[in-house]
């Protein structure tokens, strides 16, 4: 039964650019530094001995670029989708944390609270990026065939959300119990092999269980700078 079990991985970008200098991605396209490189190759030998049978990788720069590392580790085709993004933050695009903290300092406390509103005034909210990423799941595990693995090359706060949506929680218990996601750190759901109790939600037809979270390659000890906090990883 248990090699018949189909498994997802949500891996979260290495670090990029814009991480380093303490600026607001969202949607911004920011490459990944060389320790990034590093970080991915490194998640990317960990990950091909999970024998995953595809990636589908996030359209921007720094979750495109980790998802080829890994789909090039593990010999097997990586597409990219929009629908992987990160959450966009409108206006605090491009803008250094300090800043942001000063101009919008009641939306930020909001933002770090995991309210369900829209970054930036112009941004998405949770609930958007949830929409946005749930017709993609059903895709993605439509194609796992049982006993495979896939993996998606995403983003932090969108991989959040993933995980929260596949295990049917609720936009603030999945903010609020799922911490900081670190750079080329990644989650991995499993099918659950079990019948659910009739109350027990479902994903695809199907109850899933989260295997771990923010796990990482042992080498990331020497791979990985500063962890970035909430204010880096958007």
């Amino acid at each position: 039964m248990a090699a018949e079990v189909r498994r997802l991985i949500i891996l979260r970008h290495g670090e990029s650019q814009a991480n380093r200098d303490g600026i607001w991605q969202g949607q911004f396209d920011s490459p990944l530094t060389s320790t990034g490189v590093r970080q991915a190759e490194a998640a990317a030998m960990v990950l091909a001995l999970s024998s995953p049978a595809f990636v589908v990788a996030s359209d921007l720069m720094r979750a495109a670029a980790t998802g080829e590392i890994v789909g090039a580790a593990a010999q097997v085709p990586v597409t990219f989708d929009e629908r992987l993004r990160e959450i966009a933050v409108g206006e605090w695009t491009g803008m250094r944390g300090d800043d942001v903290k000063a101009r919008w300092a009641d939306e930020r406390i909001r933002h770090l609270r995991g309210e369900d509103f829209r970054r930036g005034i112009t941004g998405e909210s949770l609930t958007d990026v949830q929409e946005r990423v749930r017709p993609m799941l059903h895709e993605v595990l439509g194609r796992l065939e049982p006993g495979q693995t896939g993996v998606l090359a995403t983003h932090g706060i969108t991989a959040r959300v993933i995980v929260g949506t596949m295990l049917g929680m609720e936009i603030s218990r999945m903010w609020h119990l799922f911490g900081g996601f670190g750079n080329c750190h990644w989650a991995e759901m499993a099918q659950s092999a079990l019948p659910a109790p009739p109350s027990f939600p479902l994903f695809a037809g199907t109850t899933w269980r989260l295997q771990g979270w923010n796990l990482r390659a042992p080498v990331l000890e020497h791979a990985q700078g500063d962890a970035p906090n909430d204010e880096r990883r958007a």
